[in-house]
């Protein structure tokens, strides 16, 4: 069994997209789309969705990409707590944190004892 894809669901998935792109050099795995019909609606239970889906693939790697929705009808849960069940957090491993940062994102991993000021 190997993982085929992680799907998040974002409030933009245009910027979230962009986020991905421009920090970790994702690209596009094919064009954005809308999903919708009876098939999709079936398939997640929510009757008459609709769904804005990007796909992007990590580099080096065919698998497993990133798939984001959008929904076209969202429930707002507003900002989710760390002790709520659900998805925690994702991890990338990478040789180094600088070269992979544009300089338009500066993360603070300070709070994870990451990052090394000196």
């Amino acid at each position: 069994m190997k993982l085929a894809h992680i799907n998040l669901v974002a409030r933009d998935a245009d910027a979230l997209a962009a986020f991905y792109m421009n920090v970790l050099k994702c690209e596009p795995l094919r064009e954005p789309r809308m999903l919708s019909g009876e098939k999709v609606s079936r398939g997640n239970g929510i009757e008459n969705s609709e769904i804005y889906s990007i796909w992007l693939k990590f580099p080096a790697l065919d698998r497993p990409f990133l798939e984001i929705h959008e929904h076209k009808v969202m429930h707002d849960r507003g900002q989710p707590r760390v002790n709520e069940p659900g998805l925690g957090h994702l991890s990338f491993q990478m040789g180094d944190i600088r070269a992979v940062h544009s300089g338009r994102w500066k993360p603070d991993w300070r709070h994870h004892g990451l990052w090394d000021e000196g």
